[in-house]
């Protein structure tokens, strides 16, 4: 029809992934109000479906089937005191095997898919917490997120004229992943009484790339959220949230 191409006929199909995953920590307490942690993990998925759907269109050229894998490492810091809470963590992933094609159209109109490459992405950050009881029954809640994504490996298709020709693989290795913000926080002083409590929430997403080729990036943006809840009876609650 006028939407999706017609590939032509039924192609069979059949892959096999072998994935190991696996994650080990250490904890060590140095009082009773504080311990640091390291952790290790390397996690393994196999492909969304669509990606058999978009590549496997062909009966004599499929692409080699890989696992995506992700590598973290985190180094952490916890404490706790009378009136306060937290943690700060610095960490590393890679995330690999991350697959990349695109569709065309061959000069008789037909759809093709362009070959399939595969990037990765690495990011290093930091996330820290903090839960402080002020004074009375005021508290504040508050935790960001800093971090530069990256791509170690990126390639992409940019696609001509109808037909496989003049396709070409563009480099962007080095550009800042698309979509990730250097900067997330969110801050929520609250209010608690006997039989409810009143929140205030704002969060901040910052500015990120739309692409990854890096041509334009969406502009950072703050949102303000208010909460309140009250207890009606043993069994009954009110809540409301407006959010803006």
């Amino acid at each position: 029809d006028n939407y999706y191409f017609v590939k032509g006929d039924k192609i069979p199909y059949k892959s096999n992934l072998n994935m190991f995953s696996y994650s080990a920590g250490i904890n060590y307490k140095m009082s009773n109000n504080a311990s640091i942690y390291t952790r290790f993990s390397n996690g393994q998925k196999a492909p969304d479906l669509q990606f058999y759907f978009d590549n496997f269109n062909s009966a004599t050229a499929s692409p080699a089937v890989k696992a995506q894998s992700i590598t973290q490492f985190e180094i952490g810091y916890k404490f706790k005191g009378a009136k306060s809470s937290g943690s700060i963590i610095p960490f590393y992933s890679k995330l690999s095997n991350i697959p990349v094609s695109s569709i065309g159209q061959n000069t008789d109109n037909t759809a093709y898919f362009t070959p399939v490459v595969y990037n990765t992405l690495t990011t290093l950050g930091l996330e820290a917490e903090a839960n402080l009881n002020i004074v009375g029954n005021f508290s504040l809640i508050g935790n960001a997120t800093i971090q530069s994504a990256k791509a170690t490996t990126w390639q992409s298709w940019v696609m001509g004229a109808n037909g496989s020709a003049d396709d070409k693989l563009v480099n962007n290795n080095g550009n800042k992943a698309e979509n990730v913000p250097t900067l997330m926080l969110n801050i929520s002083p609250t209010y608690s009484f006997k039989k409810g409590y009143l929140m205030l929430t704002y969060r901040y997403m910052g500015a990120r790339e739309a692409n990854m080729a890096n041509v334009f990036t969406l502009p950072g943006f703050g949102q303000l959220n208010l909460s309140a809840g009250y207890d009606i009876s043993s069994k009954l609650s009110l809540n409301a949230n407006i959010n803006n």
